[in-house]
């Protein structure tokens, strides 16, 4: 099934990356700023610090958006959560580690006391925080964007609930004919057609579902008796309950078989023929 990929407005997240790789740094750090400032080596792991984080959460980012359009959290929450968070924070974990080790044994040279099994003890919990965090606020903007994008589609949908037609086109032979809505008795559906029966007695062929006509019709004026038939008030000339609840109909033209109301429906039709 193909998912909608949205576009996140995210620029500002990126602001967080400079942000997070400062506090990556100073994660654990014991000595005084004033000692770090005047060291060459901090602005250096400063930057590495900061390049780390990136890479992490243009990684995130690409993962989320590629799941978006395959695995979308409204349709599979689990799953999403599960290939999400494994890829997320196992290539975090990875990279934090591979680059604490490298970094700190092979390319900076450390006091004697400078253990990297510590690095690792704080770099790791931070940055899966770190990452945490991102997808926390992807989530927020997926859910806006989804909501957003409920809203359009709504909005560009038709209303046809309230929209009520004068005039109905009805077949007669290979004419169409326009019959005002006044001139319809009721509408019964015989097999995979559905006829019209006007107050003259006249029988007509629609095109269009008895659903489709209890939305266009004035519901003051039609009921839905049942699934097979829509009819008008003025020609139901008699009703008669039977003992298991439902109501019989006479319809005025009369049709071809007998029109009941469900019991279910039958409250719903009294206090509409009341109204």
């Amino acid at each position: 099934m193909e998912h909608r990929s949205h576009r996140y407005q995210d620029k500002w997240l990126w602001l967080l990356v400079p942000f997070f790789g400062v506090l990556y740094r100073h994660t654990g750090e014991t000595a005084s700023l004033k000692d770090l400032l005047s060291s060459p080596i901090y602005y250096l792991d400063i930057i590495t610090s900061i390049l780390v984080i990136g890479i992490i959460f243009t990684v995130t980012r690409t993962l989320i958006v590629y799941l978006d359009k395959r695995v979308a959290w409204e349709k599979q929450a689990t799953l999403r959560a599960l290939v999400q968070g494994f890829a997320v924070y196992g290539f975090t974990i990875v990279l934090t580690v591979l680059v604490s080790f490298f970094y700190n044994e092979f390319f900076m040279t450390r006091p004697p006391e400078f253990n990297v099994a510590i690095v690792f003890a704080y770099d790791v919990p931070f940055a899966c925080l770190m990452v945490t965090i991102i997808q926390m606020a992807y989530g927020l903007l997926y859910m806006r964007a989804h909501y957003e994008a409920r809203l359009e589609q709504e909005a560009g949908t038709p209303e046809i609930n309230n929209v009520s037609r004068k005039t109905i086109l009805a077949n007669f032979g290979k004419a169409k004919v326009p019959l005002p809505a006044s001139t319809i008795a009721y509408v019964h559906k015989v097999g995979d057609f559905s006829t019209l029966q006007t107050f003259e007695g006249k029988e007509y062929t629609l095109d269009d579902t008895l659903d489709q006509l209890e939305q266009w019709l004035e519901k003051t004026d039609f009921f839905r008796i049942n699934r097979q038939c829509i009819a008008q008030r003025r020609a139901i000339f008699s009703m008669k309950n039977d003992p298991t609840g439902k109501v019989l109909l006479k319809l005025s033209p009369s049709p071809p078989e007998e029109i009941t109301v469900s019991r279910k429906k039958a409250q719903e039709f009294r206090s509409w023929m009341q109204q």
